[in-house]
């Protein structure tokens, strides 16, 4: 085995490298959200810059932006993530906490506030989307710099019924066969 190659087995996967320094000098703390449930927040870059606030699917955690806290986006903007029912965060106990759509509104709510979060840009992933789009609905009076939704039905049709229609005659899109409504082809959604 030549030195090169000994060097190279030395080194851990690069994956295992990026998880390992990505929380590296992340402030952890405890935002208290909807009901009084504990919140786990994670923050990394300087408050002044551009705020992103990034919101995890379904059974994930804060560990599902790894990548996001691991670039150099740290050092251009201040990330936010937070977990609700998951990871280290604390659970309602009350099951409609999790059926209604105002509880999850209200925790995004909390984390802007709490964290100082200055016209953030709201990424949602997955269920994420729906937790964003929630809060667009319940708090429309939040300055917001934007909403990114990735890979998520994000709950659109209740937020914002005037830009979706059953038969796509709001959007000028009309459903596909077999697969209902479909979001509007036109990217001007209404920013706060």
């Amino acid at each position: 085995m030549t030195d090169v190659a000994v060097a190279q087995a030395a080194q851990p996967p690069q994956k295992a490298r990026i998880s390992a320094g990505a929380f590296d000098g992340a402030k952890f703390s405890v935002v208290a959200g909807s009901g009084g449930v504990p919140l786990n927040v994670i923050e990394v870059g300087d408050p002044s810059l551009p705020a992103i606030l990034l919101i995890h699917g379904f059974r994930q955690s804060y560990l599902s932006w790894t990548y996001q806290f691991a670039s150099d986006l740290k050092t251009r903007c201040h990330i936010v993530a937070f977990e609700r029912g998951h990871g280290n965060s604390g659970s309602p106990w009350q099951p409609d906490a999790y059926a209604q759509a105002q509880p999850w509104a209200d925790d995004v709510n909390a984390v802007i506030k709490a964290t100082g979060l200055s016209r953030p840009l709201v990424v949602g992933w997955s269920f994420g989307g729906n937790a964003a789009m929630d809060f667009a609905r319940y708090h429309p009076e939040m300055p917001l710099s934007g909403y990114i939704l990735v890979a998520t039905t994000a709950g659109f049709e209740k937020t914002f019924p005037d830009r979706w229609s059953r038969s796509g005659a709001n959007s000028g899109v009309a459903p596909a066969p077999g697969q209902g409504r479909r979001l509007p082809q036109h990217r001007s959604w209404p920013v706060h």
